[in-house]
């Protein structure tokens, strides 16, 4: 294949360029795959601190398996310039399609419930995202959407490298405690999160604005808006899901995404704005209690105008009280925000700080194919108020941000095979390909601890038709993908000792530098010339990986 060669790789095309560096569609020559490669700017490999953590945070990465998460191929440094690979996705940006218009609520949820399961998996280890915004989410054409750049502005928000004039969390979907103390948790993407929601809706960001000053002002001190005043046909429940995500006390937040992507959905069955709440009607479960801000203390966010619900004396949702429209007080800032000098400073260094333009999205759209879209959850009973988190202090249970160490994750809590990957249950998943897909060619198979999925490869232009997603029993279509294998697999599937792959995956762990037990995933790949090329890898962060042999035999390791 054509191309600027580039270590092993062999550069395209280039997609987009930004403040974090080019974006390239490339081809892998070892691994004989089209990839999309993100290559930073040098000044990013010239500082030693930023590239520990670029590693650190590449590696935690690269273990998440959630679906909703593009995979991290590769990462390093080539002539030195770091760089990270990943597959290659057919789509758009939410930014792309939101410049034809608001989406539909029920797409909108959708695409943030996806979202929020990708960010649930990487704050389940640590991991702060740090750049929710709608650049940042691709969607395929039947809708299944992913989140990218995870990794790389984690890093370099730490480092003296945000002063680059690389834009690390525009500043449209950033967390009013990210310009007065940069305190960055998982409730802070939990707020960026909701921005992108009330964007998706409204077709437009809560705090537009003509300056970057007065986006700043308006996170720290502005009310959250009401997508319902501002487009027909939104519920007027859908206003509260977005004063609870935005909420300026990050303990005021949904807990988890989880919640925030529940309380959407339910939302969507409230009354549309144009229709008029009856009288005596019990307040919704998601109507919050009105609680003053602090005005004191060195974490306290200033007293303002806010909007209050009328919600039962204690408890949360009781049905006892009676339900009265939102009633907007006329609370004052204790100062006025002109005056107050730290104010000033945050939005002029913040100004000074994020100069460069967001990073750019790597996308090829593409209009063939269409699979089903992924089943959204629309239970009547989710919880449209956020649980609470536990613990004292005021704390949390949240991650501080970032990886405080590596080894914190699948590789501390050890849960060991799953059904898949005994021998029984890799035998009874090849049974069910026989089944499902006969003996059409090219597809690759990747085998995770609790589901499997299998991309189809068209045989005419050696792309991926449609990928499947083996859960639960049964296969469901789950996103189109780009090619990772032109070579058939499944004509040599039945070569696979199960016994023996499923022997050397239980005694991998220690072999790849992880804690024994630690979660294995398998790659099967059909070779040039037939065959199979088998790999096994850790979900545990800094660790290697090792090829095998269809009868379990270990063909080669690659240590950490």
């Amino acid at each position: 294949m054509e191309g600027t060669p580039f270590g092993r790789y062999r550069l395209i095309e280039l997609l987009g360029r930004g403040g974090m560096g080019e974006v390239w569609k490339a081809y892998d020559t070892t691994m004989k795959r089209v990839v999309a490669m993100k290559v930073l700017p040098p000044t990013f490999a010239d500082d030693e601190q930023y590239q520990v953590r670029f590693r650190r945070e590449a590696h935690a990465a690269a273990g998440l398996d959630e679906p909703h998460i593009v995979p991290i191929h590769d990462f390093g440094e080539i002539d030195d310039r770091l760089f990270v690979t990943m597959r290659l996705i057919d789509g758009k940006t939410v930014q792309q399609l939101l410049a034809d218009g608001p989406l539909a609520p029920e797409r909108a949820v959708s695409i943030v419930e996806q979202i929020a399961a990708a960010l649930g998996a990487a704050h389940g280890v640590g991991l702060v995202h740090r750049d929710v915004k709608p650049a940042n989410i691709l969607v395929t054409p039947d809708d299944f959407a992913y989140l990218i750049d995870f990794g790389i502005a984690r890093a370099a928000g730490e480092t003296k490298l945000t002063h680059t004039g690389a834009t690390i969390g525009t500043v449209a979907y950033m967390a009013p405690e990210r310009f007065t103390s940069d305190r960055c948790d998982a409730r802070s993407d939990i707020y960026a999160l909701t921005c992108v929601l009330h964007e998706c809706l409204t077709g437009g960001p809560p705090f537009p604005g003509d300056s970057m000053e007065r986006q700043i002002t308006s996170h720290l001190y502005s009310d959250p808006p009401r997508p319902s005043t501002m487009r027909p046909g939104i519920s007027a429940y859908m206003d509260q899901v977005i004063a609870t995500g935005m909420a300026k006390d990050p303990e005021l937040r949904y807990a988890t995404t989880k919640d925030l992507a529940g309380a959407a959905r339910a939302a969507l069955t409230g009354p549309a704005q144009n229709a008029q709440p009856a009288q005596q009607t019990p307040p919704p479960a998601w109507a919050a209690p009105p609680v003053p801000y602090p005005t004191t203390g060195p974490e306290s966010y200033p007293a303002h105008a806010h909007t209050q619900y009328a919600t039962p004396a204690h408890g949360l949702g009781a049905g006892s009280a009676q339900w009265s429209p939102p009633q907007m007080t006329n609370a004052q800032p204790a100062q006025s925000w002109w005056r107050n000098s730290a104010v000033v400073i945050v939005a002029a260094l913040v100004t000074v700080v994020i100069l460069g333009g967001a990073g750019v999205a790597y996308v090829m759209w593409s209009d063939s194919g269409s699979g089903d879209q992924p089943q959204a959850t629309n239970d009547p009973s989710a919880q449209l108020f956020p649980s609470r988190p536990t613990g004292t202090g005021g704390t949390g249970a949240y991650p501080t941000g970032g990886m405080s160490t590596p080894a914190s994750t699948a590789a501390s809590t050890p849960a060991g095979p799953s059904q898949l990957q005994t021998a029984d249950g890799l035998t009874d998943l090849i049974g069910t390909i026989k089944a499902k897909f006969g003996d059409a060619m090219g597809f690759k198979l990747v085998v995770y601890p609790d589901y499997a999925i299998m991309d189809r490869v068209s045989p005419t232009n050696k792309h991926v038709d449609q990928s499947f997603m083996y859960r639960g029993g049964s296969w469901n279509k789950w996103g189109s993908d780009t090619s990772t294998s032109s070579f058939d697999v499944l004509a040599d599937l039945g070569a696979i000792n199960a016994q023996a792959v499923a022997a050397t995956m239980a005694g991998a762990p220690p072999q790849l530098g992880a804690e024994p037990g630690s979660q294995m995933y398998l790659i099967i790949e059909g070779e040039e010339g037939g065959g199979l090329g088998l790999a096994i890898h850790s979900t545990a962060p800094g660790t290697g990986y090792m090829q095998v042999n269809a009868d379990g035999t270990i063909k080669q390791i690659y240590p950490p």
